[in-house]
């Protein structure tokens, strides 16, 4: 989540998950604040687009994580940018401070407990133009909801950072990797 220039630290976030499969349960019980870790070198499936005009971001939950080294990119390269991040509620809003003092009026944030009812992208959507690039990544519920209000955009519009990779069709492989 920090700023790609720092080379000194690698700041990550890591919602604790109560269905985890050992990764999120051994980051919190186990990982603390200055140690050193193995690890490999970092993978990008979900590149930002230097080209684009102007940038839409949705978050939602944990899934600020990638959005918020976007951010740092889009502002330390003053490009115009928006940000729309859902989570349940004020209290479980990663980075909450940061981004208010990071955006200001471009952060847009939706709690659901305080709104009563989920985050309805169309909106956000609805106002897309033809030079701006859309990046979203969040729980399935909000991606799958993204992805069907955007389908009629030209491909390469929006792009999805997902959590896990979409299951693999039917006939094609399986397996693990």
């Amino acid at each position: 989540t920090n700023d790609w220039r720092d080379r000194d630290r690698y700041v990550i976030g890591v919602g604790r998950a109560a269905d985890s499969r050992g990764g999120s349960e051994f980051v919190h019980t186990n990982v603390r604040a200055g140690m050193q870790l193995k690890i490999s070198a970092p993978r990008n499936n979900f590149p930002l687009d230097p080209d684009a005009g102007s940038f839409l971001f949705i978050a939602g939950g944990i899934g600020i994580t990638p959005i918020k080294a976007m951010v740092r990119w889009c502002v330390a390269n003053d490009k115009d940018w928006r940000l729309i991040y859902a989570a349940r509620s004020r209290q479980r809003a990663a980075f909450y401070e940061e981004l208010c003092a990071l955006g200001g009026d471009r952060v847009h944030f939706h709690f659901d407990d305080e709104r009563g009812q989920f985050l309805d992208a169309s909106a956000a959507i609805s106002g897309w133009t033809e030079d701006q690039r859309i990046y979203c990544c969040g729980p399935d519920p909000l991606m799958n909801a993204v992805k069907a209000l955007s389908e009629h955009l030209p491909s390469g519009a929006v792009r999805f950072g997902w959590f896990t990779a979409p299951e693999a069709a039917e006939g094609g492989p399986s397996g693990s990797f």
